[in-house]
């Protein structure tokens, strides 16, 4: 028999709106800690405005999990674009750090119901049998958001300003809007009662969350503290979004592969390795001041992150009910958001106490630590 197409024109039409929804997001991720710092934020504060972010997604995808799992996917795609397109504009009316917080929070309501939306949309899609493949051509569209996102912001911070990235930010989240009214949305079929602790009770979506939360606690010390070490010892805007885009592209080269081998070979076989190769880039970043040193721990984290990352989101989505996906989606993307919550805010107090390189040794060491709880949570949780 004949296997079902991956590439269908609904699901390219999905991966392009979350491209553009993607590029939108990561054109803010190098600049606004440093704009925070314009504003007068210190190491804390700038930690709390990243962070404040991922916590707003985190507590919206709660309501907006059981919303996709009960009622449709479709409006929480159109909320998220709604919310990227309106909150950039509003970080250039700005001047207090209390004003940059409170839009924080609403930009991350944003990514709250899309992601959710937008994850439980692609797995409706695709077979079963190549959720791997599937999960890593996910990413795709969000690792080239990554490279171009950070390139194209910090190219306009250095040519004319900060409001002008912002203006492209917005203007990426119109034409994901488009495309995203372009979707069709499958029926759901039934509703579920099952609560979020009902889906972590499969061994799979545990596994998953605390190797996402591992994994995202050292990139959300990445996304906050590396521009401002950065531009510290002298390197410019376009420098610091070149890192994120080198290791962008280093995660982007990995994922399809990786999920195809995982679907022949096993879904988390590559996931505790390349984990360990995510500790290593993070600690090349803590023991070089180099520009070169730095483009090779984003290569080197880039490769870990995005091979890691693909096996968790196919591992938590891969024994779950169709009817539960929503929640599965709300759960590993809540880990997500809430790892840069603590890789920017309760690491940013580490890094206002220790010199930026032994802070990114600090983070390593978190790393592999979750890295540890991840292979002990895979082996000693019983299935359901």
């Amino acid at each position: 028999m004949k296997a079902r197409k991956i590439l269908t024109t609904e699901y390219l039409t999905l991966l392009t709106a979350v491209f553009m929804f993607f590029v939108s997001f990561f054109a803010i991720v190098p600049i606004i800690s440093l704009y925070a710092e314009i504003l007068g934020a210190g190491e804390l504060m700038i930690g709390v405005i990243v962070g404040i972010f991922a916590f707003s997604a985190v507590l919206s995808r709660i309501p907006f999990g059981r919303y996709a799992d009960n009622v449709a996917r479709k409006p929480l795609l159109i909320i998220g674009a709604l919310i990227f397109i309106i909150s950039p504009i509003l970080y250039t009316l700005t001047e207090s750090l209390l004003t940059l917080a409170l839009i924080r929070i609403l930009h991350g309501v944003g990514i709250g119901g899309f992601s959710v939306a937008s994850m439980s949309m692609a797995v409706d899609m695709v077979p079963k049998k190549r959720l791997g493949e599937a999960m890593g051509l996910f990413g795709v569209p969000v690792m080239l958001g990554m490279i171009l996102g950070p390139g194209i912001a910090g190219f306009l911070v250095d040519l004319t300003g900060y409001n002008e990235a912002f203006y492209i930010a917005s203007m990426f989240a119109v034409i994901s809007l488009i495309l995203v009214l372009m979707v069709t949305e499958s029926d759901i079929d039934g509703t579920t009662t099952a609560t979020f602790i009902d889906v972590l009770k499969d061994s799979n979506v545990t596994s998953a969350v605390i190797g996402v939360l591992a994994l995202t606690t050292a990139y959300g010390a990445v996304t906050a503290f590396f521009p401002v070490y950065a531009n510290r010892l002298g390197y410019t805007e376009f420098t610091i979004g070149l890192f994120f885009t080198i290791y962008a592209a280093a995660a982007l080269i990995v994922r399809v592969p990786v999920g195809r081998y995982a679907d022949k070979k096993g879904i988390s076989l590559l996931t505790a390795p390349m984990m360990v190769v995510s500790v290593i880039g993070i600690t090349i970043i803590g023991i070089t001041t180099n520009e070169t040193g730095f483009y090779i721990a984003g290569i080197v984290f880039g490769i870990g992150f995005g091979a890691a990352y693909t096996t968790l989101l196919a591992l938590s989505v891969e024994t779950v009910n169709p009817l539960e996906r929503g929640k599965a989606s709300a759960l590993i993307n809540s880990s997500f958001d809430m790892g840069i919550a603590i890789g920017s805010i309760a690491l940013g107090a580490i890094a206002s106490a220790y010199q930026f390189d032994t802070f990114f040794l600090i983070t390593a060491t978190i790393l592999l630590i979750g890295t540890i709880g991840f292979i002990l949570a895979k082996k000693t949780l019983p299935n359901t």
